[in-house]
């Protein structure tokens, strides 16, 4: 019985590594990583940047529509990077 105590804590560090390696892999998304990567490709100030949704996609994808200075736009996540709709490296002409 105590042995398989044993072999179940020895795989408590594995287990939190995996999870933690998730998190770390953009399998999450950023607001203020997404209000950075808006404000750089429409020269809208941050503060002028609002998220109105958020729509998790599948694991490393969520899509979201944005103001930004007045202005309706659709972006982006791909794992950690965010792109305006039809931009993307996943989006096709």
């Amino acid at each position: 019985m105590t042995t398989r105590f044993i072999r179940l804590g020895a795989l408590a560090p594995i287990l939190l590594l995996a999870v933690a390696g998730c998190t770390s892999m953009g399998f999450g998304y950023s607001e203020a990583k997404l209000r950075d990567a808006v404000s750089f490709e429409t020269d809208c100030p941050k503060d002028k940047v609002k998220v109105l949704e958020a729509h998790e996609d599948g694991v490393g994808h969520t899509k979201f529509k944005v103001d930004a200075c007045g202005k309706k736009q659709r972006w982006n996540r791909y794992g950690a990077g965010y792109h305006m709709e039809g931009k993307g490296p996943m989006d096709t002409e």
